[in-house]
């Protein structure tokens, strides 16, 4: 974690009155910024959508306090809620909208808030979205299991994914690979997630 973002703590002190798997939340933001680091050669985005990324991997689970169905839809409205987090009312729509497609449809223009956004926007939430939802597949057991990992770029090939771990993960190897669905589609890079032993 860069020393210029705010504390897990912090970024989910508004919403200490939820119950919602921190440790998971924490596990999954901690692999989103590894991904995030691991294939900046390919997304180009910077520190700015590194903190958006940030904020909605340590919230996007929030919406569970609500209810469990849906509840990435609940933690979108909660978000949007929010007065409390430091972040630009734009910023605040922008990590909704990424603890929106945590799970379920790829983003569309006919969504409610995501179809309001500038194209820009909507391509940044595209790409951040896909980097979370591996994330989260990446500790599908919310325990973080997953200690660490790194990319191969394989050039002309499928990107391979390095995980470690003291024993191999195969639920999360298998989560992980289904959620990776969006980021084949946004980046047109095949991917591979591979166990790469304990961290060295």
């Amino acid at each position: 974690m860069a020393a210029d973002l705010p504390s897990p703590d912090e970024v989910q002190a508004p919403f200490a009155h939820l119950e919602f798997n921190r440790v998971h939340t924490r596990s999954v933001a901690r692999l989103a910024l590894s991904l995030f680091d691991e294939t900046a050669w390919l997304h180009g985005m910077g520190a700015a959508e590194r903190r958006l990324l940030w904020h909605a991997a340590l919230l996007h689970d929030v919406g569970q306090g609500i209810d469990y169905v849906g509840h990435h839809k609940h933690s979108m409205a909660l978000i949007l809620e929010c007065h409390e987090l430091a972040l630009t009312p734009s910023d605040l729509q922008r990590v909704a909208c990424l603890a929106r497609y945590h799970r379920g449809a790829d983003p569309k223009g006919s969504h409610p808030l995501y179809g309001t956004l500038p194209e820009r926007d909507r391509g940044i939430i595209c790409r951040l979205a896909a980097i979370l939802r591996i994330a989260d597949g990446l500790d599908r057991g919310q325990i973080g299991r997953v200690e660490d990992l790194r990319i191969a770029r394989g050039d002309g090939r499928p990107i391979t994914i390095w995980i470690y771990s003291a024993q191999k993960p195969a639920l999360e190897i298998a989560a992980g690979t289904k959620k990776a669905a969006l980021f084949v589609r946004v980046f047109h890079r095949p991917i591979r997630i591979e166990y790469a032993g304990r961290r060295p």
